[in-house]
């Protein structure tokens, strides 16, 4: 499908995400802002899982956590 439409690409913002910017092209990445985002650490996961995880997948979050 094709769309009849012009645009300025000075008026357009891309917007992309990756876990490993390895793999992007070098000519690309050198276009690109690069803004890092940590992730969760370890303590915030456990406090997600303790109020997100129902109660009878919480016995292998559990076992993990006391390892």
């Amino acid at each position: 499908m094709a769309f009849n439409v012009s645009l300025l690409f000075q008026q357009v913002l891309f917007i992309c995400t990756a876990n490993v910017t390895d793999t992007i092209p070098e000519p690309l990445r050198d276009r690109m802002e690069m803004i890092d985002v940590s992730g969760y650490v370890a303590e915030e996961k456990i406090a997600i899982a303790e109020v997100s995880v129902s109660p009878r997948r919480a016995v292998g979050l559990l076992i993990w956590r006391a390892s």
